[in-house]
């Protein structure tokens, strides 16, 4: 099986075809976007409380992450 080879108007006419699909994509999508199926409910006071405090957890846990024993090698074998 050889290599298709296309024409420069054939290339030309394919391009235009895929920036008119591009175009067509980009405008379907910025609709979805602009839609909202649902309303925005306000958070209750409970919620922020469990927002506030899951952010908590997780910086917690990052910090924990970090090694206690951030010394100098020089302090570890000291006689």
């Amino acid at each position: 099986m050889g290599a298709v080879n296309f024409t420069p108007s054939q290339l030309a006419m394919m391009k235009m075809g895929l920036r008119r699909l591009m175009m067509i994509i980009k405008s379907k999508l910025s609709f979805l976007k602009m839609r909202r199926p649902y309303d925005k409910i306000e958070k209750s006071e409970s919620m922020k409380v469990e927002t506030r405090t899951r952010k908590a957890r997780k910086l917690i846990d990052g910090t924990l992450r970090i090694p206690i024993y951030q010394t100098p090698r020089l302090m570890l074998f000291d006689d």
